[in-house]
């Protein structure tokens, strides 16, 4: 049969495709008091918005006779025909907001103008107005939102934990700040303030404030115009990069959106000059005509069409570019014309993949000896800078650990055919000794200073060990031992290294903290923006503690209990203190390496999938030469 339905479950209905989660009253708010003209914004959230929100502005305020309407379903001040939402320059229009907001929660909702001697105040309730009486107050709104989704347990059921969602209002909160540097903002928490902006501020005191002098350092000017758009803004330099995407924003016309073409067009500017799998950071401005966007196609309003949208993109793309490309010196200083010429590829990498120190040798440990990282200096060895780009095939931290030490089958890559038609061996798992034991195998050397030379004494195999991948297995397996075992070698720091976060990586502190601990990692805040780290598993060097750790407090976790989660981005962190390609190893050395790769679980891949070692036979070279058939 079909019906129709009663006016309160079409509001509720209506309510959901709007209020999603508690940061999505604050937007709604927030927007409303900046198209108020207001320049102080001050938001407050209790339980992460769950229990209160309350948002005050200095704005215009409404007119007492007109603020009953105002939670009128599509009742607003924005736009009185379709034609001109492509006349658009407010962040609201479409009058959805507060009829949705009070159709799930209880609102308290207080607002004077400027020529009213009294300001007005209603209280909503289930949807209902329970109360309207005079009240006093300075010019401006104050809308408090109790109990979100009350009335609504089933959706109530799925909301994040406090923590999530005050994270979530948080990021807002910053992007906001970061797209209208000239208002003033601030937050309140469970009655701690933990952001503040000023007024008439430009971006790059705003970024200042809320991000710090690493970053601020950092910053390149972005600028760029063609017919239909202009593009503004900053970006980061190579040094400077995340292990997620929270310092990314874009907006356009004040209006702070999502889009992908145009991120990957960021993006893409910094490959080769970024370690693969970590994100710059950016804040970028388009304005153009409001005749050229349709920002009615999605509820919330952060997905819009742009007309010329590829123009728009390669704008984009060739004003990072150029920014990048311009050398961070002072302008009478040669500087060199090649593409990212003021960057440096080789300190942006060495950053993330700094030489670890060894760790100590743990209880039960075959009694191999260390290997020492013995780079070889390019100049010394006359070879050119191209070594450094090998730099560049090195895994990063996000790519997925294919295989587990809890495993049973390891796999393999497949042998691929080259001409000349010679097979490639790779190491079976049934057979008896996983690897060759080391006593029947001679070092003859290494080739390119990458791959490890084993003859079979008395044989006729070559084995061919990748000195990288055998120790990034080595160190993995070693770490997850020292994990399962509870047994971490720590380092205590003879210097606590000052690491400074924001509210959302406190925040992940606070939920991930003893998991944190239990890895190695030992740490206490210090003051409410940064935290102490005092220990360190012995596998990590001082010298990029403070990003290794923020790198850590960024990992997205769905479940803040998620310890093997947690354990295995370590873990995977921890390959990073092996031998890289091109560091020469000694013939001690290397034997060394081969041995410890013997005592690992699963020798033949590293934890990436990548194969360890192969093997070619006396008959494939003599193939090669055509002695044989």
């Amino acid at each position: 049969m079909i019906r129709t339905l009663d006016e309160k479950t079409i509001q509720k209905i209506a309510a959901g495709e709007v209020v999603e989660r508690p940061v999505s009253v604050v937007k709604e708010l927030v927007e409303n008091a900046i198209d108020a003209g207001a320049d102080e914004i001050d938001i407050t959230i209790e339980e992460g918005g769950k229990k209160r929100i309350l948002v005050s502005d200095n704005g215009s305020g409404i007119a007492k006779e007109e603020m009953e309407t105002a939670f009128y379903p599509h009742a607003t001040s924005k736009i009185s025909s379709f034609d001109d939402l492509y006349r658009l320059h407010s962040l609201g229009f479409r009058g959805e907001a507060l009829p949705s907001i009070i159709a799930i929660s209880r609102v308290e909702a207080r607002s004077k103008t400027a020529d009213q001697e009294m300001g007005l105040s209603l209280v909503y309730e289930d949807g209902k107005l329970v109360d309207r009486k005079p009240i006093a107050m300075s010019t401006g709104t104050q809308m408090q939102v109790f109990d979100l989704f009350s009335h609504v347990p089933v959706r109530l059921k799925f909301m994040k934990s406090a923590i999530a969602e005050a994270n979530a209002i948080v990021q807002f909160v910053y992007q906001t700040a970061i797209g209208h540097p000239d208002l003033a903002f601030r937050l309140f928490r469970d009655d701690r303030r933990v952001l503040q902006t000023s007024k008439h501020q430009t971006l790059e005191d705003t970024l200042l404030m809320l991000y710090g002098t690493s970053y601020h350092d950092a910053l390149r000017r972005v600028s760029g115009e063609n017919d239909h758009y202009r593009v503004t803004g900053v970006v980061g330099d190579n040094t400077f990069y995340r292990a997620n995407r929270s310092m990314q924003f874009l907006f356009v016309n004040g209006r702070g959106i999502d889009d992908k073409a145009i991120r990957d067009a960021v993006e893409t500017s910094y490959h080769s000059v970024i370690p693969n799998g970590r994100f710059p950071a950016f804040q970028l401005f388009i304005e153009t005509d409001p005749a050229n966007l349709d920002v009615n196609i999605h509820p919330n309003k952060r997905t819009i069409q742009f007309t010329e949208g590829e123009g728009l993109v390669a704008l984009v793309q060739d004003a990072v570019r150029a920014a990048l490309a311009a050398p961070k010196i002072p302008a009478n200083v040669e500087t060199d014309d090649s593409l990212f010429g003021g960057l440096s590829t080789e300190e942006s990498y060495r950053h993330i993949l700094a030489q670890y120190a060894w760790p100590t040798k743990e209880a039960g440990e075959p009694n191999t000896p260390p290997i020492p990282m013995t780079p070889i200096d390019s100049a010394e060895s006359g070879e050119d800078d191209a070594e450094d780009e090998d730099l560049l095939t090195v895994e990063t931290v996000t790519e997925a650990v294919d295989d587990s030490v809890e495993e049973e089958t390891p796999t393999y890559l497949a042998p691929q055919p080259t001409p000349p038609p010679v097979q490639e061996h790779f190491f079976h798992e049934e057979e008896h000794h996983i690897l060759v034991p080391l006593e029947r195998l001679r070092y003859v050397g290494a080739l390119f200073r990458v791959y490890l030379l084993f003859e079979e004494i008395g044989g006729d195999t070559l084995y061919i060990l990748d000195q990288h991948a055998a120790h990034e297995r080595i160190n993995f397996e070693r770490f997850l031992r020292q994990a399962k075992a509870h047994a971490i070698v720590r380092q205590p720091l003879l210097f606590a290294v000052k690491v400074p976060v924001t509210e959302a990586q406190m925040a992940a502190f606070d939920a991930r903290r003893d998991l944190l601990d239990a890895l190695g990692f030992s740490a206490e805040p210090f003051g409410e923006e940064t935290l102490l780290l005092r220990t360190v598993p012995t596998l990590f060097q001082a010298a990029d503690l403070s990003s290794l750790f923020l790198e850590l407090l960024d990992i997205p976790l769905h479940d803040m209990t998620e310890y093997d989660r947690l354990l295995h981005e370590v873990a995977t962190r921890a390959c990073r203190a092996s031998v890289k390609q091109g560091d020469a190893l000694s013939s001690a050395e290397s034997l060394a390496l081969y041995a410890q790769l013997e005592q690992t679980d699963y020798p033949l891949t590293c934890p990436h999938g990548r194969p360890t070692i192969i093997k070619r036979t006396r008959y494939d070279f003599e193939k090669w030469f055509m002695r044989v058939k």
